[in-house]
């Protein structure tokens, strides 16, 4: 029988006990390091969740646009009001560049602003007085504001910009400019109207005199009914000057806005006929009363007729129309003159108000008609707009408020 060595096997089976806590403690170490490494990972994993939450809240709950846009310039956030100002959902948007969403002749040069921010970012807040224009997804240019910054991610530094919607508060800026303009102009023409109006009287006068006296084929027949005619033209001129530095002084009364265009449109119904100009009304029965101007009222139906029947030398058509409206989200009446015209080209559209502007020949237009017709729209606390398009004619709306009865 062989004989065993107890002791070789005891430091073998010693040995491997050894190396077995060895390794037990190794693995004891390691399940240490990885739980405190999933321990730090959970905590991180709570501050993202943390601040995905924030932002989450942040992007649904502002009021104004919000885009999150990475190193090479595609859109990796997008919240609601997006969707809202520039109508594309955020499907639509995610993943695409964002010079979609610039207008076509910024484009290239959008492209290395964007690089050139993102090399050298600092914060640009709202209200720096730059013109900026975003794109809608039908293709219409919106006026914003934005305001930029920049975030640190693990997969980089993105662009945050938020977007403002400024159209409203442009148009108030027109409107504040136009009756400031108004004003100043109203002013002036008052004051020289009436310096003119007496010397004019005299040379109108004796002019008139001396053409009743003349002869037939007399050398000076030409001269003195051409003094006589020009005379006429600034009389008209004065009137209106004085017309129009009277607009603000007015008194209103409840009013049937039908019965004061139907007897409106029968004081140019006459010329409207030899003009071969047909006049077709549409009015809405159930309209309730309003509290204008009755006068005013008439003088804006007319003067929109008049330069209707000059934008149609040859004839055409004149639509009157009222309508149930809003205005501001409250009810109001809306009021239409729309010719078959000549139409007004899209440069001059902005213009058409502004006091002495026209697009009629020298001549025949003073240029104080569309602007008187604006600054009584104003008094009254309503609102004109024009659509116009070239040889198919030109459509004015104008708003009147129903409040006041």
């Amino acid at each position: 029988m062989k004989k065993i060595d107890l002791s070789a096997e005891n430091k073998k089976l010693q040995s491997k006990v050894s190396t077995l806590e060895e390794l037990l403690k190794e693995y004891e170490e390691t399940a240490i390091e990885q739980s405190k490494y999933l321990e730090e990972r959970n905590k991180e994993l709570e501050q993202s969740k943390d601040q995905l939450a924030l932002l989450a809240n942040i992007t649904t709950t502002s009021p104004d646009a919000i885009l999150l846009t990475n190193k090479e310039g595609c859109i990796v956030l997008a919240n609601t009001q997006v969707e809202k100002l520039l109508g594309y959902t955020r499907e639509e948007l995610l993943g695409k560049k964002i010079e979609m969403l610039i207008p076509e002749r910024f484009r290239d040069s959008h492209i290395q602003q964007r690089l050139d921010y993102y090399a050298n970012p600092s914060v640009r807040l709202m209200g720096i007085n730059l013109e900026i224009f975003s794109l809608h997804k039908d293709g219409r240019e919106i006026p914003v504001e934005i305001s930029l910054s920049t975030l640190e991610t693990k997969e980089g530094k993105v662009v945050l910009s938020l977007i403002r919607n400024i159209t409203e508060r442009k148009r108030l800026e027109g409107v504040v400019l136009q009756s400031e303009k108004m004003a100043a102009v109203g002013q002036l023409a008052g004051g020289v109207a009436h310096e003119i109006n007496n010397p004019l009287g005299v040379i109108l006068g004796f002019a008139q005199g001396v053409v009743k006296r003349i002869q037939p084929g007399d050398n000076f027949e030409m001269p003195l009914k051409s003094i006589e005619r020009e005379a006429l033209r600034c009389k008209t001129l004065v009137q209106d000057l004085l017309t129009f530095s009277r607009a603000g002084k007015m008194e209103k009364e409840e009013t049937d806005l039908n019965q004061t265009i139907e007897s409106s449109l029968s004081l140019i119904l006459a010329q409207a006929k030899t003009k071969n100009t047909e006049l077709i009304k549409d009015l809405a029965p159930d309209l309730s009363q309003i509290l204008v101007n009755k006068n005013q009222i008439q003088q804006v139906l007319i003067n929109l007729c008049n330069n209707a029947m000059d934008a149609m030398p040859s004839g055409g058509k004149i639509f009157v129309r009222t309508k149930k409206s809003k205005l501001n989200d409250e009810n109001a009446i809306e009021l239409q003159v729309e010719d078959t015209g000549q139409g007004i080209p899209k440069e001059f559209q902005s213009k058409i108000f502004e006091p002495f502007f026209t697009t009629k020949e020298v001549g025949k237009g003073t240029g104080l008609g569309l602007s008187l017709v604006y600054e009584i729209i104003q008094k009254h606390e309503g609102q004109i707009k024009v659509e116009s398009e070239i040889n198919k004619g030109t459509l004015f709306k104008i708003y009147l408020p129903m409040k006041g009865l």
